[in-house]
């Protein structure tokens, strides 16, 4: 396929860097085309090694690509030998970056940021904090000034403005969103994020560009990074597919500097969600079930025995790295070949989440049902609130809520949920008829 020497070959990502199986980056010393994607020079090795599934990078980077008109990155599969050893089932994807066949703006007439977590940016010389403490950084061929960062700054900031305020409109510029943003372009980035239940939604790897020329739109794009995904999610609310979880602003702990707030504050406002329910309609749905109904098998099939001998290359490793491990899984890994082809259990889980947010979308989108939103609390001490432990139910009104957890220890018992204003206590099978707070409420046990 391709016998040119390498430029450069290094180790990339961030929490994925640190699993023993790693992700790479790599450069070719000219622009070539790999496995029928467009020459370029830069290429990404995504391990996936949190995905037992193998294939949620991949399905998302289809919907992405077939859904957005602008520039969005290809991935196909590839087995991985490096140095001669058997590194495991990769996929091979083009990188998020500015030239020919990638996003094709001119940085010198284009900004390109990125929206990252706070802790990422603060050794780099680009960051940039906006009033309501969003982070970005500016990526750029070239050293960026002071004042071109202020000019960055200052629209951010106008944009953000327009965001919070309630009629739309910013109260630096006197602006409307729909001057500042390309609102269709952020619908579909919205979109994207929220079918595949994305756990970094509206805090890490959004990127987004604007000319340089004065009062110029920004557009949002290209998506990218979906490793904890359509249920292997390190977030519980995220995890459950009948809930828009874009909409959440407090998507972590409470002195969590890392919050959604752009595209919750997004939500909020009409003509946005417009275009997102026109988007999912018209465009998104039929993608989505497709990829559903009948590209997973045809992905399945290709990788199966590359899955296996990936499994039985990383053997029981595999489980530290996963963020949920599917029903059936612990027990199935044995000392034996067959023992590690745990594959099926993890595509339930994406099959699953998939069928239950399309039921769910299209209840909400298309039938025009009404919800009423149950936010459910659970500030025992002994669950780690940094990942967030409240959940998000969108309950049909007049139906039954099922589904909510039971968290207990040895020291614990867990004695209900109640609710936050009338004190009723609230169980699955409870019919809910409006929008409702509720609290886990535990005890400790005698003598422990």
């Amino acid at each position: 396929v391709c016998s040119e020497k390498l430029d450069k070959f290094k180790i990339r990502g961030n929490l994925t860097a640190t699993l023993g199986k790693k992700p790479f980056t790599f450069t070719l010393k000219q622009p070539l085309g790999l496995l029928g994607m467009d020459p370029a020079v830069k290429w990404n090795l995504l391990a996936n090694a949190t995905d037992g599934a193998y294939i949620r990078n991949k399905i998302i980077r289809d919907l992405a690509n077939e859904c957005i008109d602008t520039y969005e990155p290809s991935g196909e599969f590839a087995e991985v030998y490096l140095n001669g050893a058997f590194q495991g089932l990769y996929l091979l994807t083009e990188a998020v970056e500015v030239g020919e066949n990638r996003l094709e703006i001119d940085l010198d007439k284009n900004w390109f940021i990125e929206m990252e977590l706070e802790f990422r940016t603060r050794e780099d010389p680009t960051r940039m904090i906006t009033d309501r403490g969003q982070s970005f950084l500016i990526h750029s061929e070239r050293i960026v000034t002071e004042p071109e960062i202020e000019e960055i700054l200052k629209r951010l900031n106008d944009i953000e403005s327009a965001l919070y305020a309630e009629d739309g409109v910013s109260k630096i510029s006197g602006r409307p969103l729909q001057e500042l943003l390309d609102l269709r372009s952020f619908a579909k980035a919205w979109l994207v994020e929220e079918l595949s239940g994305d756990h970094d939604v509206g805090i890490a790897s959004q990127f987004a560009y604007a000319s340089k020329e004065e009062d110029s739109l920004w557009y949002a794009g290209p998506t990218w990074d979906f490793d904890g995904i359509m249920g292997n999610v390190n977030k519980p609310m995220y995890a459950v597919p009948e809930a828009l979880t874009g909409m959440v602003e407090q998507s972590g702990a409470p002195d969590d500097k890392n919050q959604n707030r752009w595209l919750s504050a997004m939500w909020r406002h009409p003509e946005f969600q417009k275009l997102v329910k026109e988007e999912y309609t018209e465009v998104f749905r039929g993608v989505y079930e497709e990829i559903l109904a009948v590209r997973i098998d045809s992905y399945v099939d290709q990788i199966r025995k590359s899955a296996v001998l990936d499994a039985f290359r990383w053997h029981k490793n595999r489980l530290d790295w996963f963020f949920v491990i599917p029903e059936g899984v612990e027990n199935g890994i044995q000392d034996s070949y067959e023992g590690y082809d745990t594959l099926d259990e993890c595509l339930a889980v994406v099959r699953d989440f998939m069928e239950r947010k399309l039921v769910f979308l299209d209840k909400l989108w298309i039938e025009d049902r009404e919800f009423c939103i149950v936010e459910v609390r659970n500030p025992a001490s002994f669950l780690d609130q940094g990942y967030n432990q409240t959940l998000y139910f969108w309950v049909e009104k007049g139906t039954p809520i099922d589904g909510l957890p039971c968290y207990e220890t040895e020291e614990w018992q867990f004695e209900g949920y109640y609710d936050k204003e009338d004190g009723n206590l609230i169980y699955d099978g409870f019919v809910i008829e409006s929008d409702r707070i509720i609290e886990g409420c535990w005890t400790q046990k005698e003598g422990e």
